[in-house]
């Protein structure tokens, strides 16, 4: 005997009998795979969408400049961060490659 599922609706407060993904009364979305994924997009969305940093803007405005100074300047900072990455996975890949 296979056993009905009843979700409450969190917005008109119908039981929902079955599986269904929206509520037979108000059609929000009741099944909670469905509302994670959509939370998930909605966020995803605010922050594509929302302001940037102040960071964010002057990374920006460095990799994008014409002026020749502050294009070396980028790439500086850009090699030393990527050169700082790699010793400090070398470092972390000797730690966890040493016995013990």
């Amino acid at each position: 005997m296979s056993q009905q599922i009843e979700r409450k609706c969190s917005e008109c407060g119908h039981w929902n009998v079955g599986h269904h993904e929206h509520c037979e009364s108000c059609g929000a979305l009741i099944d909670p795979q469905k509302k994670l994924v959509v939370e998930s997009e909605k966020r995803e969305l605010a922050r594509a969408n929302g302001p940037k940093s102040r960071l964010d803007k002057v990374v920006n405005h460095f990799k994008t400049t014409k002026n020749p100074f502050l294009k070396l300047i980028y790439l500086v900072l850009s090699a030393l961060w990527f050169v700082y990455w790699v010793i400090l996975s070398f470092i972390l890949w000797a730690i966890a490659a040493s016995p013990g």
